[in-house]
């Protein structure tokens, strides 16, 4: 029977948060958020961004990045796996949690801009540095 569900209560929490990072294939002439935000401007649709699928975290970030910065870049949707999309070269770019990307920046792999206007210490890097609203676009 029912009898007893009464008694449940919805329980939603935050359980935990990474940071988003935005990373770069290794050849992208783009080396940091500024510039990304410079090359789309004068390349208006030309750079493409791979993300698990339309209304996704990645997908949504990259759509906001977009809004903010006045940009057009086209979006390559890879619902199996998108990092290997960027790793590959099919597109320039790839908005993308910390936590996934990290061995693939480490490994070499991807690129990704340490050294932007503001870092936040976090115990994910050997060295303790994460990037955290580094060169955030201009509102």
């Amino acid at each position: 029977g029912t009898a007893g569900l009464g008694i449940l209560v919805p329980f939603v929490a935050l359980s935990a948060v990474t940071p988003g990072v935005i990373v770069v294939r290794n050849d992208f002439p783009a080396t940091s958020v500024k510039e990304v935000i410079e090359l789309a401007r004068k390349r208006p649709g030309e750079i493409a961004y791979s993300s698990s699928g339309p209304g996704g975290a990645p997908h949504l970030a990259a759509e906001l990045f977009k809004r903010m910065a006045g940009v057009d870049m086209v979006h390559v949707p890879n619902p199996g796996n998108p990092w290997p999309d960027v790793i590959a070269g099919r597109v320039q770019l790839m908005f993308g949690n910390i936590t996934v990307a990290l061995p693939m920046i480490k490994d070499g792999n991807l690129n990704l801009d340490w050294d932007d206007e503001v870092i936040a210490k976090s115990a994910l890097t050997r060295d303790g540095r994460i990037v955290h609203r580094a060169g955030s676009p201009p509102r």
